[in-house]
């Protein structure tokens, strides 16, 4: 009886497991190609290209753009049909620009490393204020 248990026990298995072992799913699978989309550039614009990006922002016309690079970040309101940089404040040398976001009437930018964050004034680009989080 034990013997014959034991058989079918694995026959079942086997029968069960059989579209795995043969390299099959059990359950029946879609062969649709995921949707494919092209793009086509309609307009190209001048940019310092020794500006690290690491934020952007548009608002009223113009790129809000902080840079990231160790002694050379910054945070800089550019023309975005010329390319030309209409306001700028430099980071100290010990932050790395990260990430910028808008607010209403504030710009915040996140450092990399430093766990230190800024709060400017939208319009003069003053700190209101700095902050700090933990994590990068």
């Amino acid at each position: 009886m034990k013997i014959i248990s034991s058989r079918l026990a694995v026959l079942f298995l086997f029968t069960a497991c059989w579209p795995l072992l043969a390299g099959r799913d059990s359950r029946q699978i879609s062969a649709q190609s995921p949707p494919e989309y092209s793009f086509a550039i309609v307009q190209v614009f001048p940019h310092d290209t020794s500006a690290y990006t690491q934020g952007l922002a548009y608002r009223d016309g113009f790129l809000y753009e902080g840079t990231g690079l160790n002694g050379r970040s910054s945070l800089r309101k550019v023309r975005l049909e010329t390319g030309e940089v209409v306001q700028r404040v430099d980071l100290g040398a010990e932050f790395f620009g990260e990430g910028i976001t808008i607010i209403k009437d504030r710009v915040l930018q996140l450092t990399w490393t430093s766990e230190v964050g800024f709060v400017y004034d939208l319009n003069s680009f003053h700190v209101l204020r700095k902050f700090s989080y933990s994590g990068q």
